[in-house]
């Protein structure tokens, strides 16, 4: 099953699928994206992001847009933006004078903490996800530990 949506994703992001949602001619106003873009070089973090959530049983609200791209229109200090953030969409922003100057642990970090941000609607310091600035030093166990605190997080409630 977790193969079978990961592939409908894969396709919906790069096909750009627009999904009507007709049915029995009234719109569907389910969960599911009707639009999605992500930048390629983002998808494999977005994806990541997904599965581990996945496989720990969330079930995931992008809202009705899910739109993740690089910017290059920010400030040098900031990193990426959620824009969706308490709405019912998954707008992203990343940083793309900044993105190819971090490491791979640090760019998953960044991804997963915007994606928290437009997904749960987490706030800055609500868990060491969220913690701002980055530290200048990220590991793998740190992110995997980061994720696994969301996850008792999210499923221990908010």
């Amino acid at each position: 099953m977790r193969k079978f949506i990961l592939t409908v994703l894969v396709l919906a992001v790069t096909c750009l699928t627009i999904d009507l949602g007709v049915a029995n001619g009234k719109i569907d106003n389910s969960n599911k994206p009707r639009e999605v873009i992500i930048d390629k070089t983002l998808q494999p973090y977005v994806f990541e992001f997904h599965g581990l959530l996945y496989d720990a049983g969330i079930e995931l609200n992008y809202g009705s847009l899910v739109m993740i791209r690089f910017s290059s229109d920010m400030r040098p200090n900031i990193l990426g933006i959620a824009w969706g953030m308490g709405h019912n969409t998954t707008i992203i922003n990343i940083n793309v004078k900044q993105f190819f100057n971090l490491t791979h642990q640090q760019r998953r970090l960044l991804i997963f903490h915007e994606m928290a941000h437009d997904v749960f609607n987490l706030h800055h310091g609500s868990i060491g996800l969220m913690d701002t600035p980055m530290p200048m030093f990220v590991t793998k166990g740190m992110v995997d530990d980061y994720m696994v605190e969301l996850i008792n997080h999210i499923k221990n409630g908010r």
